[in-house]
């Protein structure tokens, strides 16, 4: 079976590492379905969604540890945000940017 966003095709896909919770973000339109959405693979059932973007969520991320994770937007900005909560924690916004497209995490080792 399958996951996704219905009418708004998905842009961007994370997998956790433990391999049972997928994140995916979505491209939209006046601010209706630029979401973030995670899934449980094994039950193949949509945990949460997230809803903060005012364009298309071009790119996710599960940071690491699990409980956080990041959206990129065609709007200019990165959101950290709590798994659980929902809340954003942090937000950068870059108006000098078209928008982001890409996004990743190094440990620095």
């Amino acid at each position: 079976s399958t996951i996704g966003h219905g009418e708004y095709f998905a842009l961007g896909v994370d997998v956790s590492d433990d391999g049972n919770y997928i994140l995916t973000s979505s491209k939209g339109f006046n601010s209706t379905g630029c979401q973030v959405k995670l899934w449980d693979r094994r039950q193949n059932a949509l945990v949460k969604q997230y809803t903060g973007h005012s364009q298309d969520a071009t790119g996710c991320l599960i940071l690491p540890g699990g409980t956080m994770f990041a959206s990129i937007s065609k709007d200019q900005s990165l959101k950290v945000w709590d798994r659980e909560s929902g809340a954003v924690l942090s937000e950068f916004r870059e108006a000098q940017c078209g928008m982001f497209t890409g996004i990743d995490v190094f440990s620095g080792d």
